[in-house]
């Protein structure tokens, strides 16, 4: 992960994560349909202040593959 804002690349993934703590991937969909729909109701004016297309979802779901990895590994070295 790079370290751009707080261990996340930007600022805006780290609110991603802050306000909505996503635990699942499920969550992270969630999330990234929430945000896209409070933005499309924004009025435009205040879409200038907005700066969703620098959440980098790529990032925030790859921290759950990583998760969802360790997990399984733990559970194989318990087998």
């Amino acid at each position: 992960m790079s370290e751009g804002y707080n261990g996340w690349p930007s600022r805006e993934t780290w609110l991603v994560m802050a306000w909505f703590n996503p635990e699942t991937l499920e969550g992270v969909e969630w999330a990234k349909e929430a945000i896209e729909e409070a933005y499309d109701s924004t009025p435009d004016f205040l879409r200038d202040f907005i700066s969703i297309e620098k959440i980098d979802w790529d990032e925030i779901r790859s921290h759950f593959d990583e998760e969802e990895d360790e997990e399984e590994e733990e559970e194989e070295e318990e087998d």
